[in-house]
């Protein structure tokens, strides 16, 4: 993947990503001990669209992503965003592809990792899904023209 592992998990860093304020510490230090510091340069993909066998889900630290689905920009990732969740959660192909704009310090996960930050960190878990869900109501905005109306019932 073109990426450099390195040996600091910024433990700081990760309690000051907005979505993980407030975490009690031993969801952090679940966090630091279930992933991996890494550098991607800027051109590298963390993920390609229609891949499978990637079992990495990343926490961008620091830098820039950008999200394509069908080569088409969608969206930009920052500090504190995660991606590669859904491939891991859904156990399905990847549904976008994300690749760094600017030098990327990214902690990293596997499937296992995952699994464990998500049985052992509530507070987290909870967060991921709040976000999951806030790219779902996204996504349906914007299939629905933007009109604000969703594209089937609830009820």
């Amino acid at each position: 993947m073109g990426s450099t592992q390195t040996n600091d998990n910024p433990s700081v860093k990760l309690a000051m990503l907005p979505w993980l304020q407030g975490a009690p510490a031993d969801e952090l230090e679940t966090i630091e001990r279930n992933t991996t510091a890494r550098l991607i340069p800027p051109g590298k993909d963390l993920c390609r669209q229609g891949e499978r066998g990637w079992d990495e889900a990343f926490i961008i630290i620091h830098g820039e992503a950008a999200v394509l689905v069908d080569g088409q920009a969608i969206a930009r990732l920052t500090a504190g965003d995660i991606c590669g969740e859904m491939a891991l959660l859904l156990d399905h192909a990847r549904s976008a592809t994300v690749i760094a704009v600017t030098p990327l310090n990214v902690l990293v996960m596997t499937r296992p990792q995952f699994d464990q930050i998500l049985a052992k960190a509530p507070t987290v878990t909870s967060t991921m899904m709040t976000t999951l869900a806030s790219r779902l109501d996204e996504t349906n905005h914007h299939l629905a023209g933007g009109d604000g109306q969703p594209t089937h019932s609830s009820a």
